[in-house]
């Protein structure tokens, strides 16, 4: 009996390998955005609170140089905000690329998984009507047979 060998099965194991390593990477860059996300509310947080503590401050008439040295720090905090903002965007960036590789991989798998559905039920058509031919030619014998009978 014939054996149906699928020729790109070795291909198909490695599509399907790059599909799982580029869902690995996937999960990563989502772990990362998250981290960065987190960070960038942090920041948000930290500026928020400072300038309500200033105000709060400034409300109490503190004096002039604690003020001064005060209002420094904003840009520090400022920048550190722009900075979290930033690597949140590029976070996002690298998700939204993974994620078209992921699809990409995934359709590349899925094209060789058609192709090898589609060959196989090929080659059971093919053994089916080998087999039909056998018969019929069995059959053919056999009425041979009978009729020199």
């Amino acid at each position: 009996m014939a054996v149906f060998r699928f020729r790109l099965a070795q291909l198909l194991r490695l599509r399907q390998a790059i599909e799982d390593m580029e869902k690995r990477e996937l999960q990563q860059r989502i772990t990362t955005l998250i981290q960065a996300e987190q960070a960038l509310q942090q920041a948000q947080a930290r500026r928020t609170a400072f300038i309500g503590d200033t105000e709060k401050e400034e409300a109490l008439g503190v004096e002039v140089a604690r003020l001064a040295v005060l209002r420094r720090w904003y840009p520090v905090l400022a920048e550190q905000e722009a900075i979290s903002q930033q690597l949140a965007v590029e976070a996002e960036e690298a998700v939204d690329q993974q994620r078209e590789q992921v699809k990409q991989a995934h359709l590349e798998t899925r094209i060789l998984q058609r192709l090898r559905e589609r060959l196989l039920a090929d080659f059971k058509v093919e053994i089916e009507r080998q087999e039909q031919s056998e018969l019929d030619e069995l059959a053919a014998c056999s009425w041979a047979r009978e009729d020199r009978s």
